[in-house]
């Protein structure tokens, strides 16, 4: 498909996101691991985990199916996915804590519960956070919600100009391009940036953007975070795995690109 690359009203001109798409690379020491997670709705959509290894992100995980009703098989997966970041934190050695983001939205506000619990009996070194669209921005003068200012974050982050253009997305699929340039943006009667919600997204004819949520909330930190955001953590080992941690059975497994060989 030939994508459109002006801006109209996009949140993202497809031209920004085709240049961040970036080849396989490794994390760099001491950077920052973060995580975000988009949860399925009601199954329908897809459940997607992607991890920020400072600006340059990355799919871990992609399932739909009936198993991603399932709070706590999908609450399994985030808590297994975040050891794993854990696991690279250490390896790069970084001392700031993994943030995980949840989309708290309908399922995800029991499971970004279930995630917390389950992390701190892990005694890992991260923090997690519901994150709902409806809830308030850091900057309530120019968004009128957290979605919008997530989303036009993505978009300063992206801007190849003026010294932007931070973000790689590592082995990007063309689904993942595509959805970033689809959401649309309008301005209220504040004058305050309002970016499309899913909803009014599907009554139009477009998808649900599973996969740019979640990279846009791995390198999204939420008003409530404070000065957590950059909170220094002591060395931390990574406790032994444990047994009874949902793997989510029974999800269809997307893959993610082509294996190496």
């Amino acid at each position: 498909a030939q994508f459109p690359r002006g801006m109209g009203r996009k949140v993202i001109p497809y031209g920004w996101v085709e240049a961040a798409a970036s080849p396989e690379q490794q994390a760099a020491p001491g950077t920052w691991i973060r995580l975000g997670a988009d949860i399925a709705s009601d199954g329908g959509d897809e459940f997607v985990i992607a991890r920020a290894e400072g600006f340059a992100i990355r799919l871990v995980h992609r399932s739909s199916g009936a198993a991603n009703v399932d709070p706590v098989a999908v609450a399994g997966v985030i808590t297994q996915a975040t050891r794993e970041a854990c696991e690279l934190r250490d390896r790069v050695g970084d001392e700031q804590l993994v943030h995980v983001k949840i989309d708290a939205s309908g399922l995800g506000w029991g499971v970004a519960g279930l995630v917390k619990r389950q992390v701190e009996e892990m005694q890992l070194p991260a923090r997690v956070f519901g994150v709902r669209g409806e809830d308030k921005p850091h900057d309530e003068t120019q968004f009128r919600n957290a979605r919008s200012e997530i989303a036009w974050s993505m978009r300063r982050l992206m801007r190849p100009h003026e010294g932007w253009g931070k973000i790689k997305l590592v082995d990007a699929p063309t689904r993942l391009i595509a959805q970033y340039q689809a959401p649309h943006y309008s301005t209220d009667s504040a004058g305050r940036i309002v970016v499309e919600k899913k909803r009014d997204m599907k009554a139009r004819g477009v998808g649900s953007p599973d996969l740019a949520d979640a990279c846009s909330l791995a390198v999204y930190e939420p008003a409530d975070s404070g000065p957590a955001s950059v909170e220094r953590a002591p060395a931390t080992k990574i406790p032994l795995r444990p047994t009874d941690i949902a793997q989510g059975a029974g999800a269809t497994v997307i893959p993610l690109g082509p294996t190496r060989r």
